[in-house]
Order: C-alpha cells, then structure tokens, then sequence
C-alpha cells in the first residue's frame, strides 16, 4: 500500500508519545498528533527544547 512521507512520519511520531514534530501543514495526517500536543510551531518547538534539561 503505497503511502505519502507525511503519513509515514505521523505513524512514526504516533508511536512514540514522547516525540515532536514541526509543521505548517493542517492536514488530517495531524489532527491527532496536534490534539495530543505533539505537533508543535517553530517557537513552540524551540521553547520545548529549551525547557529540556542539559544532556
């Protein structure tokens, strides 16, 4: 079943609750991912890894 990149990487992040992704793109592929809080905006996303502690 072929699939486009962007359903693949949603399956992926899906997957994984402790996963972000960053994008424009307001597709039904995000829906859930936006619900539960795992698509994020460039400043959200930079904000997100700020807030990480140091590695």
């Amino acid at each position: 079943m072929p699939m486009t990149t962007d359903w693949l990487i949603s399956l992926l992040v899906a997957s994984d609750s402790s996963a972000r992704i960053v994008t424009h793109d307001d597709g039904e592929d995000w829906r859930a991912l936006r619900e539960a809080k795992q698509v994020l905006s460039w400043n959200e996303a930079m904000a997100w890894l700020e807030a990480l502690p140091p590695a």
